[in-house]
């Protein structure tokens, strides 16, 4: 089971459910609460790892039960808002409350799972300060410009993850290249046993991990970024790779996934700093997966 607990607060009823039983599929602890009021002490009474919260609830609004969160517990959960409404002033509002991360009602609940999936593994819990004061810049400058949503510099789903290719999209072409260096000094062949597999699939994301923690827009988007990462670097065909990644969760926890991923992210690292060509593809080979 995902370690920590996710507070689902959705006033209206059918949609919370739908989350819920969706997240418990997905073998994670879950509780929901309809109003602030009970949000506000249903997270004194569990302390949630990570929060999904509706911005208009009836009674105490999302943005103030958020406030309250970071005023008495810091940074010690995720809030992903779910709203609606689209406006930049909304957005604004949630971000400068504490919010981490945004999502637009109507979005699958495969979506809501996969922001739930990267935050609750990734190595931190909340925006760090530098990027949430940058969020909020490129927001204030929006609404001051009356920037549609679509045009500002802020982070906006994409149709697919098809769309971002080497050519047209500079961290791609950046990630791709790391990783077909990277298996280049392994040997040939390696990746065919399903270790090989596991640890190649785990040193990527640990690859784009390190990217998405110096990016906003690639924290929201890092299963596409994968997904596209996996595909151009010709690990895994394009019709394997939706299935492989709908299913990512079930790799969590094992420890040649986990230990390739803190590999992946030192790797790259140290690529980023002084053009190493990284070596810890065939360390594997040599039976020494990865530092602890």
């Amino acid at each position: 089971m995902a370690s920590g607990l996710i507070l689902v607060v959705e006033d209206e009823a059918m949609q919370r459910r739908a989350y819920v039983e969706a997240l418990k599929a997905r073998d994670f602890m879950v509780v929901g609460a309809a109003t602030g009021e009970e949000a506000s002490r249903l997270f004194l009474q569990y302390m949630p790892r990570l929060v999904i919260l509706d911005v208009n609830l009836p009674g105490i609004g999302g943005t103030e039960v958020c406030r309250r969160i970071r005023r008495q517990h810091g940074r010690s959960a995720t809030v992903i808002f779910i709203t609606s409404n689209d406006r930049l002033e909304i957005l604004h509002e949630c971000i400068e409350a504490g919010g981490d991360d945004f999502l637009i009602k109507g979005v699958t609940i495969n979506g809501v799972l996969e922001r739930v999936s990267y935050w609750m593994h990734a190595p931190i819990r909340s925006l760090q300060q530098g990027q949430r004061d940058a969020i909020l810049k490129n927001v204030r400058t929006a609404i001051h410009d009356d920037i549609p949503p679509r045009q500002a510099n802020i982070p906006q789903p994409i149709k697919t993850w098809r769309t971002l290719t080497p050519a047209a999209d500079e961290v791609v072409e950046a990630l791709t290249h790391f990783i077909k260096s990277a298996r280049g000094q392994a040997p040939n062949g390696f990746g065919r046993t399903v270790d090989q597999k596991l640890y190649i699939l785990g040193y990527i994301a640990g690859v784009v991990n390190f990217a998405a923690n110096s990016s906003m827009m690639l924290k929201i988007r890092f299963l596409d970024y994968l997904k596209s990462t996996l595909f151009w670097s010709g690990v895994l065909d394009s019709d394997d790779v939706d299935e492989l990644v709908d299913s990512w969760h079930t790799f969590y926890g094992q420890s040649t996934f986990e230990d390739a991923g803190r590999r992946g992210e030192a790797d790259y690292q140290s690529w980023k700093a002084d053009g190493r060509v990284p070596g810890g593809l065939s360390e594997f080979v040599r039976g020494d997966p990865a530092p602890r």
